[in-house]
């Protein structure tokens, strides 16, 4: 059993035509009973003012997805706001299901908002990571960042800081001071994770950092999850052949994963880990890219240069064991290999207990 902390102790708070606002004996916020067809505003943590959304019309009916891609920004299938409202991609019910065989994706310029009067039940997956083949987590980086020193000569990029800092960058094999130094860690705020850094080298054959995972924030007053959330980071690219060295990329870090509720149970797996870092290379092979995380438990891996020459890759956070550096270069004026990108961010509202044997990664602040 977890407990969020951090946080003043709130639960869901509207306003609006729908519902209304009352204090249970704690004093604490809880959502009224009942439902209309008027526009209706929802605060995730009112007392820190983390997000507000505001729908045009309340949600009603129940509400079950089917598998699919969502740019969050645009139109369908997100609902439409009030001018009163944050940005958000918003997909609401009364009760809102996510079936054991349904997977929705998303990516886009607005964090995904999955809303529910009732109760949330998630089956199955969610996933608004970021990806080394080109596809990135909605509301991941933006600036903000702090992104460290940059890499110089082969050495390679550092991984992304967010939550938990990142892994240094590996020194290339002659310069012992060419490596990339991660950044310090930032608070959490409504957004997606950080990139990771590019490795140096030559233009065109540096390893490309990974971008952080994606924003997506679930609210109602009963939370089940025994399926999967997933917002990890992209893995570091692996620097490419040419006739000199190149470092490698530092992985991007976890994002943003709100769960806000007052029951929250969780027997499946929700996770904001780090991606790995790109393996740095030497002369004309083309090293291996980091890995994103599969699981809470399962690290995004460093990736490797297959000759031997250019520095492995550090591997991404995961609950229990923070983002590895990247490894120096070794032979043949080798590149220095990227950083494993660090740990996203999980919210639990204060004093909300997380009931279940299901595994976060990190742990819920």
């Amino acid at each position: 059993m977890i407990c969020g902390c951090g946080f003043h102790p709130a639960g869901l708070a509207i306003s609006g035509d729908a519902t209304s606002i009352g204090d249970d004996a704690g004093g604490s916020n809880v959502m009224g009973s009942g439902s209309g067809t008027g526009s209706a505003c929802f605060h995730a943590s009112p007392d820190v003012q983390f997000l507000t959304v505001c729908v045009a019309s309340a949600p009603s009916g129940a509400n079950h997805p089917v598998s699919q891609m969502v740019n969050t920004g645009s139109n369908a299938p997100c609902e439409p706001l009030t001018s009163a409202s944050d940005p958000a991609c918003v997909i609401s019910g009364d009760t809102l299901t996510i079936d054991a065989d349904v997977s929705i994706t998303a990516s886009g310029s607005r964090p995904l908002v999955l809303l529910a009067t009732t109760s949330i039940e998630l089956d199955g997956i969610v996933d608004v990571a970021s990806y080394s083949n080109g596809r990135t987590g909605p509301l991941a980086d933006l600036v903000g960042c702090n992104v460290g020193a940059a890499p110089n000569h082969t050495g390679g990029g550092a991984g992304g800081t967010w939550g938990t800092k990142g892994g240094d960058g590996g020194d290339d094999m002659n310069d012992g001071g060419s490596h990339g130094a991660a950044g310090p860690t930032i608070a959490m705020q409504m957004r997606g994770g950080c990139r990771g850094i590019d490795g140096a080298g030559p233009t065109g054959h540096t390893g490309a950092g990974g971008a952080g995972g994606g924003a997506v924030v679930l609210i109602a007053p009963t939370i089940s999850i025994s399926g999967i959330v997933d917002a990890s980071g992209a893995g570091g690219g692996g620097a490419t052949g040419s006739a000199n060295s190149a470092g490698g990329g530092g992985g991007g870090t976890g994002g943003l994963i709100v769960l806000s509720a007052q029951s929250l149970t969780v027997n499946g797996s929700v996770y904001a880990n780090g991606g790995g870092g790109g393996a740095g290379t030497a002369g004309n092979d083309s090293a291996g890219p980091g890995t994103e995380s599969t699981g809470p438990t399962e690290a995004g891996l460093g990736g490797l240069d297959p000759d031997d020459d250019g520095g492995d890759g550090g591997n991404g956070f995961i609950a229990g064991s923070n983002a590895t550096n990247g490894q120096r270069g070794q032979n043949n004026d080798g590149g220095g290999g990227g950083g494993g990108g660090g740990a996203g961010y999980i919210h639990v509202v204060h004093g909300v207990m997380v009931h279940g044997g299901g595994t976060l990664s990190p742990p819920p602040q």
